[in-house]
């Protein structure tokens, strides 16, 4: 590589990680907490966990390695009976739609080849998947926890995601924190697209609220509800419907999620990184227009 070309590739590697590191300062992360865990299938248990015995993921209820993470889960996370997402430990990433995040998420390590039927959750299933997480303050400009179902790309890589989730989003319309389906597809031509909403007013004793998925055997959809609990059991005696997403597009399996994630805002002084950061990128682009000494443009 000529010197032009290793000064070009120079800015832009400067510039990405400044702009990078200015991006996710932990501004604004907030601490989720989860007090269960449920999947089920054909009317059985599949994995319940407590969060009770002090082992946090990968470990699951007494199984090593039921679970991969995104990010970083301190081993003090799992106390009282719940576990810690802090999503300042969180990996900078983007969603569907572009938008960058914070995110801690667990991913619940279910068979995606067909080969280990004992393992797997596929649409020939009668599917559960639910989370119980106490309500907590959700700070601006965006927060979200939840329970979610992916598929993957072959070879790796998240294809779709169906996420139920408590939410606040300060650049919507809505400006409330709500309960909310959001469906994401990643890759050329998808993004994140909202299935259903209603708005999170919960009871005045509650302290927790349960987020539940639910697949019909043979079917191409998930249902999803939610209901209020306060510390001695559920508050409501029936779940609120907020509709349904589609999966198994070309899939035949799902991969159970619970996460949370915050939009990473800058703290004060991370504000010359991101300007150093663009202005690299800026004249890394003008030096890749001009034309090189002794060429012709």
């Amino acid at each position: 590589m000529d010197r032009v070309h290793r000064t070009r590739a120079c800015g832009w590697t400067a510039g990405t990680l400044l702009l990078t590191a200015g991006l996710a300062a932990p501004a604004g992360a907030f601490v989720a907490s989860i007090d269960a865990y449920r999947v089920d299938r054909d009317g059985a248990v599949f994995l319940s966990d407590g969060f009770d015995n002090g082992l946090e993921p990968p470990e699951a209820a007494g199984f090593a390695g039921a679970y991969s993470v995104f990010g970083v889960i301190p081993d003090t996370a799992e106390s009282g009976s719940r576990l810690a997402l802090d999503t300042s430990l969180g990996v900078f990433s983007f969603n569907a739609a572009g938008d960058p995040r914070q995110t801690v998420q667990v991913n619940h390590l279910t068979d995606t080849t067909g080969a280990n039927p004992s393992l797997g959750l596929y649409r020939s299933h009668n599917l559960s998947v639910a989370g119980l997480f106490d309500i907590v303050p959700m700070p601006g400009p965006f927060s979200i926890y939840a329970v979610g179902v992916r598929d993957f790309q072959i070879g790796g890589g998240t294809r779709e995601q169906l996420q139920l989730q408590v939410s606040r989003n300060d650049a919507t319309a809505f400006g409330a924190v709500r309960v909310a389906l959001v469906k994401q597809v990643f890759g050329a031509g998808g993004g994140s697209t909202g299935l259903g909403s209603v708005l999170f007013e919960p009871p005045s004793d509650a302290t927790r609220i349960a987020l539940k998925l639910e697949h019909l055997a043979d079917t191409d959809s998930f249902t999803a509800s939610f209901r209020f609990w306060d510390t001695s059991g559920p508050l409501t005696t029936d779940f609120t419907v907020l509709g349904t997403g589609t999966m198994f597009n070309d899939r035949n399996y799902v991969r159970p999620v619970f996460f949370a994630s915050t939009q990473p805002v800058p703290e004060p002084g991370t504000y010359a990184l991101l300007a150093a950061g663009l202005c690299a990128i800026a004249w890394a682009t003008r030096r890749r227009r001009a034309p090189a000494p002794g060429r012709h443009a």
